[in-house]
């Protein structure tokens, strides 16, 4: 099956697993490939035809970017997209998809040719971009630093590269001891438990864990705050038990599947999101079922649970190293900012807030760049930064 036909299943939420690893694979190969999907997404999503979308004509899709798209605008495969030209970028950006081929853009009036800014003169020395490390407390209140560079091993675990791994079985253990996993602003860490559940914890994250699970009980750990993805182990392969993750008022019960959740605490919600299996999201006496592609929506103040369907990459992309974001306000994005680059964000003018933006940002891109390419869109006039505080201007 072609990919273009992949993408057209993925658009109706038509795939099944086997194209469904197909379309991973492709959309993680490079930028174009993840910029391109996320502007067919904000076309189907403003109402138009997947099926209409892939069929764009080249020569009219050309004339729309010239016709609707200002000779000041430069288009360019940068991390963000602002929502006003988006529908433009996509008419040619559905190009690379359809012919094979990648397109630079450079949308402007050669007779009145503009020159971007130089980038203000900033310490990035200071702010860094995120990387793969973590905090391990042991059950005897040990606090002990890990990271791909930073070897651990005991009895129990061994930290291998960015992974923490432990034992499937530890017959030295005559009671059930808890370890921590605390992941810092400007960190990410992934860890295997010891039933064979793979965790991955994104920023300002932790998760209490019992270092062996009991054979006949429930398997229970708590992601105390902050945002993980979670494959779980099945329960045919654990006695049968379930699994559980307790968060707050929160019980998700599992059998075995793949999932996210999203609990930070200076967010008012909590976000649960389903990409393979069931899952039973449990508050108090209310109880929701989630099946693929479904998000349920805990509002911490009165414990209501909303369901929405959702599309899940966006959700998980950052355990892959990429940040997707669809129609998602400055503000949010730089409160997801904060937390990888391990900053403050500080708005001068409030009015900019709500400026939206589609696009992806892969991980690794220094701050320097980010910044910029919300300064080129003309977004802010400005930015500087002193310390670890980032002033939007």
């Amino acid at each position: 099956m072609k990919i273009k036909e992949i993408i057209l299943k993925k658009l109706r939420n038509k795939l099944s697993k086997e194209e469904e690893s197909i379309f991973q694979n492709w959309i993680k190969k490079s930028n174009e490939n993840l910029m391109l999907y996320e502007l067919l997404l904000q076309l189907k999503n403003e109402g138009q035809d997947a099926h209409e979308i892939l069929e764009l004509d080249i020569e009219a899709a050309w004339e729309m970017v010239k016709k609707k798209v200002r000779s000041k605008h430069k288009i360019k495969p940068l991390p963000f997209y602002k929502r006003k030209i988006i529908r433009y970028a996509a008419a040619v950006l559905i190009l690379i998809l359809i012919n094979g081929y990648l397109f630079r853009l450079n949308i402007i009036n050669k007779s009145n040719d503009t020159t971007v800014d130089d980038y203000p003169i900033i310490n990035t020395e200071i702010i860094q971009t995120g990387s793969s490390k973590a905090i391990l407390t042991l059950h005897d209140g040990t606090n002990i630093p890990i990271g791909k560079d930073i070897s651990f091993q005991n009895e129990d675990a061994r930290n291998v590269g960015e992974l923490l791994v432990y034992n499937k079985e530890n017959p030295n253990k005559n009671s059930v001891e808890y370890n921590y996993l605390t992941v810092p602003r400007g960190g990410q860490y992934q860890l295997d438990l010891s039933d064979g559940t793979k965790v991955w914890l994104n920023s300002e994250s932790q998760i209490k864990y019992p270092v062996v699970f009991e054979a006949t009980k429930s398997r229970k750990v708590e992601l105390i705050y902050g945002e993980a993805y979670f494959e779980v182990s099945p329960s045919s392969q654990n006695n049968g038990v379930k699994f559980i993750v307790h968060n707050q008022n929160q019980d998700i019960e599992v059998l075995g599947t793949k999932f996210n959740l999203k609990a930070y605490k200076d967010e008012t919600t909590i976000h649960t999101t389903l990409v393979e299996g069931v899952v039973m999201v449990k508050v108090n006496d209310n109880q929701q079922k989630l099946i693929p592609n479904q998000q349920s929506i805990l509002d911490k103040d009165n414990n209501n649970i909303a369901i929405k369907t959702v599309d899940v990459y966006n959700e998980i992309s950052w355990k892959d190293g990429v940040f997707v974001f669809d129609s998602k306000s400055l503000q949010e994005i730089m409160k997801v900012m904060s937390r990888w680059y391990d900053m403050e964000v500080i708005f001068m003018n409030d009015e900019v807030k709500d400026e939206q933006f589609i696009g992806v940002l892969r991980k690794n891109r220094d701050i320097e760049t980010v910044l910029s390419s919300v300064k080129n869109f003309g977004t802010i006039t400005d930015y500087t930064i002193s310390g670890k505080n980032v002033i939007l201007k």
